[in-house]
């Protein structure tokens, strides 16, 4: 496993793990428990299926993962998404993948990632974004009821099928690239936390050492976070509203320190 500062995806190495409260298919590399897990190296791949609509998760190599059927319908612009097929690596409900996080913000220097995405084989009728969801803490662990009650940046890299944003949304630029900044107050599970949504102004499909501190600094500049807070995990994957088959998550690699 890396040290603690780092967190690389190690090429090659699969293994499938039935971790806290997940459950496995038959088949050794396809999942359809509603929050089925297979571990890969210091990442862990997840149907997070919560709306709990029928879902399948494929897993492709070794840090790549495609959604092979979906019966998502929640109508698009609701609000809550219907399900979050991801990667993900920290601290998640229970569950410690990698020995990166959780990391206190004023420590960390870097954390950059890249990630490769396919949405052209989605089904026709689908509603989806592409997003990194990074989940803070104002300790280094979250509470038993497993929810972060720091704050949760949202990176949409593409979307499908959503609301434009409201006229007049401001935006920001990181590292250069233009961003609508949405801010969202959120609250489950006894926990209030504001979410900071940053969509891209031109949509990709890749990204190549996408420097995530940049989007820290932005919402602390802002006042939504305080660097003395932990960065409990980070999570990349498709919010699905509708339909999502076919989506296709081809690499993801993190490294952090």
């Amino acid at each position: 496993m890396p040290s603690r500062a780092t967190a690389t995806l190690a090429g090659g190495l699969v293994l499938l793990a039935t971790l806290a409260g997940a459950t496995a298919c038959a088949s050794a590399t396809t999942g359809c428990g509603q929050y089925w897990q297979s571990a890969a190296g210091s990442f862990v791949i997840e149907n997070n299926n919560f709306r709990g609509q029928p879902e399948c998760v494929a897993r492709t190599g070794s840090s790549g993962f495609k959604v092979t059927s979906s019966g998502a319908a929640v109508r698009r612009g609701s609000g809550q998404p219907a399900a979050y097929p991801e990667i993900y690596t920290g601290y998640h409900w229970g569950t410690q993948a990698g020995s990166a996080f959780p990391a206190q913000l004023s420590s960390l220097s870097y954390a950059r990632s890249s990630w490769s995405v396919g949405i052209a084989p989605a089904q026709p009728d689908s509603a989806y974004d592409v997003a990194y969801d990074l989940w803070i803490n104002k300790g280094r662990q979250v509470a038993a009821s497993g929810q972060p009650d720091g704050a949760e940046l949202m990176i949409w890299l593409n979307e499908r099928a959503v609301p434009a944003p409201a006229p007049g949304t401001p935006t920001v630029a990181v590292e250069g690239v233009r961003y609508y900044r949405i801010e969202i107050a959120r609250r489950e599970h006894g926990v209030s936390w504001p979410l900071i949504i940053y969509r891209r102004v031109a949509p990709v499909t890749s990204v190549r050492n996408l420097g995530l501190l940049g989007f820290v600094a932005d919402a602390a500049a802002q006042h939504q976070l305080s660097m003395s807070w932990y960065l409990e995990s980070v999570e990349a994957g498709f919010e699905i509203w509708r339909g999502g088959a076919g989506l296709d998550s081809r690499s993801f690699a993190l490294s952090a320190g």
